[in-house]
């Protein structure tokens, strides 16, 4: 991205896992290469209802998800009944201002439906 108001925004739709997920900016990414990693933001338990979305404004934007068991890093797991692993998310490169109205798991519930009348 060439421009410095261009940014690439995450929206965290339906997040249901409270570690693992981890969002680092580069500046350059490639397979043999890497410049200037940071780590911008890191779900935890503790940061899962706060945090609605994620922006970077650097060129690369890497997502990775890294779950050492899968039963015990979500927040919805009803004893084999409507058992939801893992995200949805929603982006957007944009030169615009991040979404005020964007749709989380907390705004819809643990249903799995998020309605998001705003997109």
């Amino acid at each position: 991205m060439s421009s410095t108001n261009i940014s690439i925004v995450v929206y965290l739709t339906q997040l249901f896992v409270f570690e693992g997920l981890t969002f680092t900016e580069y500046q350059l990414y490639g397979s043999d290469y890497k410049i200037n990693p940071r780590v911008i933001h890191r779900v935890n338990e503790t940061n899962i209802s706060k945090v609605r979305w994620v922006q970077t404004f650097q060129s690369f934007l890497v997502i990775q998800l890294n779950l050492p068991t899968a039963d015990s890093a979500h927040l919805r797991v009803l004893d084999k009944f409507l058992d939801v692993y893992g995200f949805n998310i929603t982006y957007e490169i944009t030169t615009g201002a991040v979404r005020p109205n964007s749709c989380t798991m907390m705004d819809c519930g643990f249903t799995g439906n998020c309605f998001d009348h705003y997109t």
